[in-house]
């Protein structure tokens, strides 16, 4: 019985081991903490966040306007961002970040074009806990 609790104890710390239900929480909450880092104040949201779960990961996109030029954007992003997420790729209108975050997956892509004197930006981020 002592051995039983502790390797329930154990499987409790280990990421690995997250109920269906703690991954689901987790996801919902690193999803949204980072559409927090990637909204800047003043923007208007396009749509609403798309959040669909998916198998083993989760896959969430979401689209605003910013008064923000794409070069403002991209360097006020990329300082949110970093060094947490690695920039691995970067062109006018598109920026690549990935990483691992305690043992999780993350790729969060955003694309960036004007759209009536404004820059309609949308983030699309994968997450994969481990």
């Amino acid at each position: 019985m002592l051995l039983w609790a502790a390797l329930v104890a154990l499987c409790s710390m280990l990421p690995s081991c997250r109920s269906r239900q703690d991954q689901g929480d987790f996801l919902k909450v690193e999803t949204d903490r980072i559409r927090d880092l990637t909204i800047p104040s003043g923007s208007y949201p396009a749509n609403d966040p798309d959040k669909p779960i998916i198998p083993g990961g989760a896959t969430a996109a979401w689209e605003f306007d910013t008064a923000m030029s794409s070069e403002a954007y991209a360097h006020w992003v990329s300082s949110r961002l970093e060094p947490a997420l690695r920039l691995q790729a970067e062109s006018q209108d598109k920026l690549l970040f990935s990483g691992y975050l305690n043992g999780d997956a993350e790729t969060i892509r955003i694309e960036i074009s004007s759209h009536s004197g404004r820059e309609h930006v949308r983030v699309t981020v994968d997450l994969y806990p481990d």
